[in-house]
């Protein structure tokens, strides 16, 4: 009964809206005596989406090494071939720490995620090789953009975003939450001003 009552605690706060920061940071996954390289792709105070260098076996729990903050015993929440959600067992300042570091080693990926964010509610269809479904862009930054879609599991990252208004738009599926997919553009920010800035000026740079 008690590993009942920790895995229910342990869904419920998985299922918690945490802040959410891209960061594209380099990490180890490890179990037992494999370890494979990974891309963290984002991380918030519980957990982390992570990109594995191959596709794994369905796991259940793992390793997670950060290189910068050291590591961290997770949970596999989901797992979409090579991607998975993990959240962290033990949350606090380690993991605070961890956040705030992750921030500042990612750069100008950092910067690109906290660009102005814009809702919209544009239509548009998402192709992943012969899959394609029809979405709706709730909202839109230069860095990338969140997108309803009623099939999200069919779609594989990398993706295409087609909009009538604007053409399309080369994307990594970066976080999958319910019938919602985390896109970013993989366009440099200027290329995307160009394309949709006209559209939604408030994403401008020099307006940020």
């Amino acid at each position: 009964m008690a590993d009942d009552s920790e895995r229910d605690d342990r869904e419920m706060r998985a299922s918690r809206k945490q802040p959410r920061a891209l960061v594209l940071c380099p990490g180890t996954l490890r179990l037992g005596d494999w370890a494979i390289e990974c891309q963290i792709v984002s991380v918030s105070v519980e957990g982390a989406n992570v990109r594995a260098t191959q596709v794994l076996d369905p796991v259940s729990s793992l390793t997670l090494d950060t290189h910068s903050c050291g590591e961290f015993e997770c949970d596999v929440i989901w797992q979409d071939a090579e991607t998975l959600g993990l959240m962290f067992r033990e949350q606090g300042p380690k993991t605070e720490n961890l956040y705030q570091t992750l921030l500042q080693d990612s750069e100008g990926t950092t910067g690109a995620r906290r660009a102005i964010r814009v809702q919209v509610l544009w239509s548009g269809i998402l192709r992943s090789g012969h899959r394609s479904s029809e979405c709706r862009i709730v909202n839109v930054s230069l860095s990338g953009a969140k997108a309803h879609v009623s099939n999200p599991s069919e779609l594989a990252s990398p993706v295409v975003l087609t909009i009538d208004r604007f053409g399309e738009f080369h994307c990594e599926i970066v976080w999958r939450e319910g019938d919602y997919l985390g896109l970013k553009f993989l366009a440099d920010p200027q290329t995307i001003e160009e394309s949709i800035g006209e559209a939604v000026p408030q994403i401008r740079r020099n307006q940020a």
